[in-house]
Protein backbone atom coordinates (compact mmCIF):
# COMPACT_ATOMS: atom_id res chain seq x y z
CA UNK A 1 0.00 0.00 0.00
CA UNK A 2 1.20 3.48 -0.58
CA UNK A 3 0.67 4.82 3.04
CA UNK A 4 3.22 2.41 3.70
CA UNK A 5 5.98 4.11 1.79
CA UNK A 6 5.27 7.47 3.17
CA UNK A 7 5.19 6.42 6.95
CA UNK A 8 8.14 7.80 8.85
CA UNK A 9 10.11 5.58 10.03
CA UNK A 10 12.85 5.57 12.86
CA UNK A 11 15.97 3.43 14.15
CA UNK A 12 15.33 1.19 16.89
CA UNK A 13 17.36 -1.12 18.69
CA UNK A 14 16.55 -4.95 18.63
CA UNK A 15 15.00 -6.20 22.38
CA UNK A 16 17.48 -9.35 23.28
CA UNK A 17 17.19 -8.39 26.83
CA UNK A 18 15.19 -12.00 27.29
CA UNK A 19 17.80 -13.57 25.76
CA UNK A 20 20.74 -14.08 28.29
CA UNK A 21 24.42 -15.82 27.48
CA UNK A 22 23.10 -18.87 29.75
CA UNK A 23 20.14 -19.62 28.12
CA UNK A 24 21.97 -18.82 24.47
CA UNK A 25 24.47 -21.55 26.06
CA UNK A 26 21.46 -23.77 27.02
CA UNK A 27 20.17 -23.33 23.14
CA UNK A 28 23.46 -25.70 22.00
CA UNK A 29 23.11 -27.55 24.61
CA UNK A 30 19.78 -28.73 23.69
CA UNK A 31 20.04 -28.88 20.40
CA UNK A 32 23.11 -31.22 20.69
CA UNK A 33 20.98 -33.76 22.72
CA UNK A 34 18.41 -33.35 20.14
CA UNK A 35 20.47 -34.23 17.54
CA UNK A 36 22.41 -37.27 19.47
CA UNK A 37 18.71 -38.84 19.94
CA UNK A 38 17.84 -38.57 16.53
CA UNK A 39 20.61 -40.10 15.50
CA UNK A 40 19.61 -43.17 17.08
CA UNK A 41 16.73 -43.38 15.33
CA UNK A 42 18.96 -44.25 12.12
CA UNK A 43 18.37 -47.95 12.41
CA UNK A 44 14.71 -48.04 12.17
CA UNK A 45 15.37 -46.34 8.76
CA UNK A 46 14.24 -48.95 6.44
CA UNK A 47 12.06 -49.42 3.26
CA UNK A 48 9.58 -51.22 5.59
CA UNK A 49 8.95 -48.02 7.73
CA UNK A 50 5.59 -47.37 9.06
CA UNK A 51 3.88 -44.72 8.29
CA UNK A 52 3.14 -43.75 11.94
CA UNK A 53 6.95 -44.13 12.61
CA UNK A 54 7.85 -41.95 9.31
CA UNK A 55 5.42 -39.55 10.91
CA UNK A 56 6.94 -39.85 14.64
CA UNK A 57 10.28 -39.05 13.20
CA UNK A 58 9.66 -36.00 11.28
CA UNK A 59 7.81 -33.78 14.01
CA UNK A 60 11.04 -34.55 16.08
CA UNK A 61 12.65 -33.41 13.04
CA UNK A 62 10.27 -30.62 13.09
CA UNK A 63 11.05 -29.18 16.74
CA UNK A 64 14.67 -29.86 16.20
CA UNK A 65 14.48 -27.52 13.47
CA UNK A 66 12.72 -25.04 15.19
CA UNK A 67 15.11 -24.42 17.68
CA UNK A 68 18.03 -24.39 15.24
CA UNK A 69 15.96 -21.34 13.97
CA UNK A 70 15.63 -19.50 16.94
CA UNK A 71 19.15 -20.10 17.76
CA UNK A 72 20.15 -18.59 13.98
CA UNK A 73 17.69 -15.61 13.87
CA UNK A 74 19.14 -14.54 17.67
CA UNK A 75 22.70 -14.30 15.68
CA UNK A 76 21.40 -12.77 12.60
CA UNK A 77 19.24 -10.09 14.92
CA UNK A 78 22.36 -9.06 16.53
CA UNK A 79 24.49 -9.28 13.73
CA UNK A 80 22.02 -7.05 11.77
CA UNK A 81 21.81 -4.79 14.48
CA UNK A 82 25.67 -3.64 13.93
CA UNK A 83 27.30 -5.85 11.75
CA UNK A 84 30.74 -4.04 12.86
CA UNK A 85 30.48 -5.21 16.39
CA UNK A 86 33.45 -7.80 16.24
CA UNK A 87 31.30 -10.20 19.57
CA UNK A 88 28.42 -10.38 17.18
CA UNK A 89 30.11 -11.50 14.46
CA UNK A 90 31.81 -13.93 16.33
CA UNK A 91 29.08 -15.05 17.43
CA UNK A 92 27.37 -15.30 14.54
CA UNK A 93 30.22 -17.12 13.02
CA UNK A 94 30.14 -19.35 16.06
CA UNK A 95 26.10 -20.64 15.31
CA UNK A 96 26.65 -20.80 12.32
CA UNK A 97 29.66 -24.02 11.98
CA UNK A 98 27.61 -24.89 15.36
CA UNK A 99 24.29 -25.14 12.47
CA UNK A 100 26.42 -26.28 9.93
CA UNK A 101 27.78 -29.19 11.78
CA UNK A 102 24.20 -30.50 13.58
CA UNK A 103 22.79 -30.84 9.83
CA UNK A 104 26.01 -32.72 8.67
CA UNK A 105 24.87 -35.09 11.40
CA UNK A 106 21.18 -35.21 9.97
CA UNK A 107 21.90 -35.57 6.21
CA UNK A 108 21.55 -39.44 6.62
CA UNK A 109 17.47 -38.56 7.10
CA UNK A 110 17.23 -36.55 3.43
CA UNK A 111 19.64 -39.02 1.79
CA UNK A 112 17.76 -42.07 3.02
CA UNK A 113 14.34 -40.51 1.94
CA UNK A 114 15.40 -39.70 -1.80
CA UNK A 115 16.66 -43.47 -1.92
CA UNK A 116 13.39 -45.13 -1.19
CA UNK A 117 11.63 -46.57 -4.16
CA UNK A 118 8.65 -44.88 -5.34
CA UNK A 119 6.29 -47.06 -3.98
CA UNK A 120 7.42 -46.89 -0.58
CA UNK A 121 8.09 -42.51 -0.99
CA UNK A 122 4.81 -41.97 -2.31
CA UNK A 123 3.69 -44.39 0.72
CA UNK A 124 4.76 -41.81 3.46
CA UNK A 125 4.44 -38.87 1.26
CA UNK A 126 0.73 -39.60 1.48
CA UNK A 127 0.61 -40.77 5.22
CA UNK A 128 2.59 -37.40 6.17
CA UNK A 129 -0.32 -35.16 5.92
CA UNK A 130 1.18 -31.12 6.05
CA UNK A 131 4.65 -32.07 5.37
CA UNK A 132 3.41 -34.10 2.35
CA UNK A 133 4.78 -31.07 0.08
CA UNK A 134 8.04 -30.93 1.51
CA UNK A 135 8.57 -34.67 0.71
CA UNK A 136 7.44 -34.29 -2.77
CA UNK A 137 10.25 -31.70 -3.30
CA UNK A 138 12.59 -33.69 -1.60
CA UNK A 139 11.90 -36.60 -4.07
CA UNK A 140 12.82 -34.17 -6.86
CA UNK A 141 16.16 -33.93 -6.13
CA UNK A 142 16.53 -37.61 -5.32
CA UNK A 143 18.58 -37.88 -8.56
CA UNK A 144 21.68 -35.32 -7.96
CA UNK A 145 21.85 -36.92 -4.67
CA UNK A 146 25.48 -37.60 -3.79
CA UNK A 147 27.41 -40.30 -1.15
CA UNK A 148 26.77 -38.93 2.58
CA UNK A 149 30.36 -38.14 2.97
CA UNK A 150 30.34 -36.35 -0.31
CA UNK A 151 27.25 -34.34 0.97
CA UNK A 152 28.80 -33.48 4.17
CA UNK A 153 31.97 -31.85 2.76
CA UNK A 154 29.58 -29.72 0.92
CA UNK A 155 27.78 -28.55 3.85
CA UNK A 156 30.75 -27.91 5.91
CA UNK A 157 32.58 -25.74 2.95
CA UNK A 158 29.73 -23.44 2.59
CA UNK A 159 30.59 -22.07 5.92
CA UNK A 160 34.29 -21.11 5.11
CA UNK A 161 32.62 -20.53 1.53
CA UNK A 162 30.23 -18.63 0.24
CA UNK A 163 29.00 -17.67 3.96
CA UNK A 164 31.90 -16.53 4.61
CA UNK A 165 32.30 -14.26 1.73
CA UNK A 166 28.57 -12.91 2.56
CA UNK A 167 29.76 -11.95 6.27
CA UNK A 168 32.34 -9.93 4.71
CA UNK A 169 30.17 -8.58 2.05
CA UNK A 170 27.68 -7.50 4.73
CA UNK A 171 30.63 -5.99 6.88
CA UNK A 172 32.04 -3.61 4.61
CA UNK A 173 28.78 -2.37 3.13
CA UNK A 174 27.27 -1.46 6.48
CA UNK A 175 29.82 0.99 6.62
CA UNK A 176 29.25 3.02 3.95
CA UNK A 177 27.57 6.39 4.17
CA UNK A 178 26.03 8.44 1.67
CA UNK A 179 25.41 12.12 1.33
CA UNK A 180 21.40 13.06 0.15
CA UNK A 181 19.71 16.31 1.04
CA UNK A 182 22.79 17.62 3.01
CA UNK A 183 22.43 14.60 5.35
CA UNK A 184 23.85 11.74 6.05
CA UNK A 185 22.74 8.09 5.64
CA UNK A 186 23.32 4.47 6.39
CA UNK A 187 23.04 2.05 3.20
CA UNK A 188 19.70 0.79 5.04
CA UNK A 189 18.64 4.55 5.39
CA UNK A 190 19.22 5.04 1.56
CA UNK A 191 17.85 1.97 0.57
CA UNK A 192 14.42 2.99 2.18
CA UNK A 193 14.97 6.15 -0.42
CA UNK A 194 14.88 3.59 -3.28
CA UNK A 195 10.84 2.67 -2.20
CA UNK A 196 9.89 6.03 -2.38
CA UNK A 197 6.61 7.14 -4.16
CA UNK A 198 8.72 9.61 -6.05
CA UNK A 199 10.69 8.71 -9.14
CA UNK A 200 13.01 11.06 -8.90
CA UNK A 201 13.72 10.64 -5.27
CA UNK A 202 14.09 6.72 -6.01
CA UNK A 203 16.78 7.86 -9.01
CA UNK A 204 18.88 9.77 -7.23
CA UNK A 205 19.07 7.39 -4.78
CA UNK A 206 19.58 4.41 -6.99
CA UNK A 207 22.41 6.56 -8.39
CA UNK A 208 24.17 7.73 -5.65
CA UNK A 209 23.27 3.75 -3.94
CA UNK A 210 25.41 2.45 -7.17
CA UNK A 211 27.85 5.05 -7.63
CA UNK A 212 29.88 3.32 -4.43
CA UNK A 213 30.28 0.22 -6.67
Amino acid sequence: PGFLLTMPLSPASWDLTDITSNSQEKAFKEIERYVAAFEKERHSLTRTIAPTKFLSLVQQLESLVAKTATLGAYAELRFAEDSSHQQAQAFRSRVETFLSTMNTKLLFFDLWFKALPDVKAQELIAASGAYAYHFQHLRKFRKYALQENEEKIIQLKDVTGVSALCTVYETLTSQFRYRLDGKELTQEELLRKVRSPSSALRKEAYSLLLSTY
